[in-house]
């Protein structure tokens, strides 16, 4: 069963980090371009793109629950897909085990 649990969770964690890596990519893309309309002579584009990336952990922090629900329904959807959950439950693991 340590070989399952560990299928289940690499697939799911995949899901989550891409989930995860798009919604910030998107959100750190629009803050950058929301950031351009403040440039000025002394608010250089550099100032712009550092005060972006420092903020991004904080963005990854307010991102993360909504990117881990989405992750695991993409990661379960995919198994559920191609029938990986239907042979999990007929080999007798319970559905309490899969999630």
């Amino acid at each position: 069963m340590v070989k399952l649990d560990r299928y289940i969770g690499s697939s799911v964690f995949m899901a989550i980090l891409a989930v995860l890596g798009i919604i910030l990519g998107l959100a750190t893309l629009f803050a950058f371009i929301d950031e351009m309309g403040e440039v000025t002579d002394t608010y250089t584009l550099v100032d712009a793109l550092s005060y972006v990336l420092l903020t991004a952990p904080r963005r990854m922090y307010e991102m993360l629950p909504m990117a881990a629900l989405i992750g695991c329904l993409i990661g379960l959807g995919s198994l559920a897909s191609n029938s990986e959950l239907t042979i999990m439950r007929a080999a007798g693991v319970s559905i309490g085990r899969i999630v």
